[in-house]
């Protein structure tokens, strides 16, 4: 009988909703609820295992050594100095592989810290932000022409990141729709 029920059931379900869906009775219930939960802490173990033994490295240098190269572009993630990546900005900044950078961060950090460290070392060529106000170099690179500046909506920021993520080419926005913006201005 639970053999039976457990062929019904679909190869992803985990939910309760649907083990109750196909099952008639309790006890039969609480059986093959056991062994889900129990395929599930074995996927979820091996997952661990996976990314345990694959993604640890000793160092920033050594974390970035396979993918920074010139022209490389650069998601840096965080919201002013929060949840801002140092270590790793702090070896780019050192790096001689890091030239000509294209940078998208929701703000541009201050000057001397955090992006501000890879924009004074002359390492950024292209930034995309939403908001540049508190690093007053990058108003200078820009305004002098050795830096090129992207200002976006954060929304639009971030479905560009996803969409990057995601394998998809161009997406649609309406921000812009109408300005001068839409005719490449």
């Amino acid at each position: 009988c639970n053999n039976k029920y457990q062929k019904m059931l679909p190869s992803n379900a985990i939910s309760i909703h649907h083990v109750r869906r196909f099952l008639p009775c309790q006890s039969r219930y609480a059986k093959i609820l056991s062994a889900l939960k129990q395929q599930h802490r074995r996927s979820l173990f091996s997952a661990h295992q996976h990314q345990s033994t694959t993604k640890l490295v000793s160092s920033a240098k050594e974390a970035l050594s396979e993918c920074i190269f010139p022209g490389a572009r650069i998601n840096c993630g965080s919201f002013g100095l929060g949840g801002l990546p140092e270590t790793l900005l702090n070896e780019l900044t050192t790096s001689h592989r890091a030239t000509d950078l294209t940078v998208a961060s929701l703000t541009a950090n201050t000057d001397a810290f955090g992006l501000g460290k890879l924009v004074e070392a002359g390492k950024v060529k292209r930034l995309i932000s939403s908001y540049v106000g508190e690093n007053e170099q990058v108003a200078n690179m820009y305004f002098n022409g050795r830096l090129e500046v992207e200002l976006l909506p954060q929304g639009t920021i971030a479905a560009r990141m996803r969409a990057a993520g995601s394998g998809i080419p161009a997406f649609y926005t309406p921000a812009g729709v109408g300005t001068l913006y839409a005719m490449g201005g």
